[in-house]
């Protein structure tokens, strides 16, 4: 590695080492990095806990409304199929009368 390989790298380490951790200071005062830094340091375990909570109670509530819909589906299937036979019946029994006005 050549001297003028390590003047190159003095500015780059410099940024990491001496303004990443001010800027990361400077954030944590800012409202949203004290908002960060709470979920961070304690928040976060008792907000997921809540939040698995409420994802388990959606998830019971649209269980529930899916074998309502289930359901209604096999109501709504069941009436199709009488109306189908219905219309079939219809349809032969247009057809009978027909043969059976003609003489024999």
């Amino acid at each position: 590695m050549h001297p003028g390989d390590l003047a190159l790298l003095i500015p780059i380490i410099s940024i990491v080492l001496v303004i990443g951790p001010l800027s990361a200071l400077a954030f944590s005062h800012t409202p949203i990095g004290r908002a960060f830094v709470k979920r961070l340091s304690s928040g976060a375990k008792a907000g997921s806990d809540d939040r698995l909570v409420e994802l388990q109670d959606e998830i019971e509530r649209l269980r529930e409304e899916l074998t309502h819909q289930d359901g209604r589906f096999d109501e709504l299937h069941d009436r199709l199929d009488f109306a189908e036979r219905l219309l079939a019946r219809g349809s032969q029994a247009v057809a009978e009368p027909e043969r059976e006005a003609t003489p024999v």
